[in-house]
């Protein structure tokens, strides 16, 4: 799974006697989320959080890059294209703007970004419930590389979609949990919730205080039992889980997305590039390695090398 090659943001929330928190957790994402409110009646706590574990689901359903769902209906619908034949498919609005909100990113980013790939990531192993390491068929991935799949090569008018590069094959792994936090900070503001931290998997994002307090989280050790680091973070600020180094046989873990422009294949050296601020609604996510930063949601860190 995935989750195996996050920096697990391990939340450490002190909680005292008489202290108005509410916790709900659920598995989303292919990942755990919990969702903590301060300050609220159990029954509005428990109302709200299931609305907000409800619309993850949901999205979850729509988004899964190998399930069933709305996400791979179009990908199979995109691999019939053609050159100069393209193919067109009817979106539901919401998926629309996010494609609509990836390509921006994508372009910000320079291509870094690139969620047109999910055809590379299935091929080394990634799109599987239990996830087996693998080397894949270099010819394949010259292929792929050949025909250089990318979101430009979607052209959306409103909730109308064509392409004609069968290679591109949506995966918004690297974009849906950022997407995620943005729906549920507004949900929970909608509801007249001012206090809550939400964490999908080590992606957090905080609203208010704890009682007055700043939220505190903890960043696990990638090796060892314990916290590495504790942070503080304030309403409106966020982070984006990092990756862990060094833990899976060659090192696929600097594989794809951040360098699969350039090579598609395992990075050699210890060098890691961290991705350009991916934006998503309010969140301006940072990705943090090993916690080194913790940035308020609007601010951009652009594209820095990892010590």
């Amino acid at each position: 799974m995935r989750q195996v090659l996050a920096l697990w943001l391990v939340l450490l929330l002190l909680t005292g006697c008489g202290e108005k928190l509410h916790k709900q957790q659920s598995y989303v994402f292919g990942t755990l989320v919990e969702i903590t409110l301060y300050g609220e009646t159990e029954d509005k706590a428990r109302r709200v959080t299931d609305q907000v574990l409800k619309d993850f689901d949901a999205m979850h359903q729509t988004l899964h890059a190998w399930q069933p769902g709305a996400l791979e209906q179009l990908n199979a619908r995109i691999a019939t294209a053609r050159p100069n034949q393209p193919v067109e498919a009817t979106l539901t609005p919401e998926l629309a703007a996010m494609l609509q909100d990836a390509q921006r990113l994508s372009e910000r980013g320079e291509g870094l970004f690139n969620p047109a790939i999910g055809s590379l990531v299935r091929l080394w192993g990634f799109h599987s419930d239990t996830f087996e390491p693998r080397l894949p068929d270099p010819k394949a991935v010259e292929a792929l590389v050949k025909a250089e799949p990318k979101m430009a090569d979607l052209h959306i008018d409103g909730v109308k979609l064509s392409c004609a590069n069968p290679a591109v094959r949506l995966d918004l792994g690297g974009y849906a949990k950022g997407y995620a936090l943005d729906l549920a900070a507004a949900t929970l503001r909608r509801e007249g919730v001012r206090n809550a931290l939400i964490n999908i998997g080590g992606n957090i994002m905080a609203l208010g205080s704890k009682g007055g307090q700043a939220w505190k989280v903890g960043i696990q050790h990638p090796r060892h039992a314990g916290a590495l680091a504790m942070l503080e973070l304030h309403d409106g600020e966020a982070i984006v889980r990092g990756e862990l180094r060094d833990e899976l046989p060659r090192r696929l873990l600097r594989l794809v997305q951040l360098e699969a422009r350039h090579r598609a294949g395992p990075i050699d050296d210890q060098r890691q590039v961290d991705g350009r601020a991916l934006r998503t609604g309010q969140l301006d996510g940072a990705q943090v390695d090993g916690g080194e930063h913790v940035l308020p949601a609007e601010r951009d860190v652009g594209v820095r090398e990892a010590r």
